[in-house]
């Protein structure tokens, strides 16, 4: 197998790994509750912006970008990920 290609393997495996990781830390009732208040504590749903603060708003969408990666690696089923979806 060449070097590239090898590479490519372990950072896939890895990415499922993490996949799996993120399912079995919010799959619980009690990280169901977590994710929960991070949602909320995260901005999830409600405006970012505040037009008079560039740096606070920057600061939300941060927090924001956090909780919408999480939604988005617990709704990927890590079996069916592809080698072009992992970046590094």
């Amino acid at each position: 197998m060449r070097r590239e290609d090898k590479d490519a393997q372990q950072r896939l495996n890895a990415y499922k790994q993490r996949a799996m990781d993120y399912r079995e830390t919010f799959a619980s009732e009690a990280g169901k509750r977590v994710l929960n208040d991070l949602a909320t504590k995260g901005r999830e749903s409600a405006a970012t912006f505040v037009a008079e603060n560039q740096y606070l708003t920057a600061y939300r969408e941060g927090m924001r970008a956090v909780i919408i990666h999480i939604r988005a690696m617990l709704e990927r089923d890590p079996f069916e990920v592809k080698q072009e979806t992992v970046k590094d």
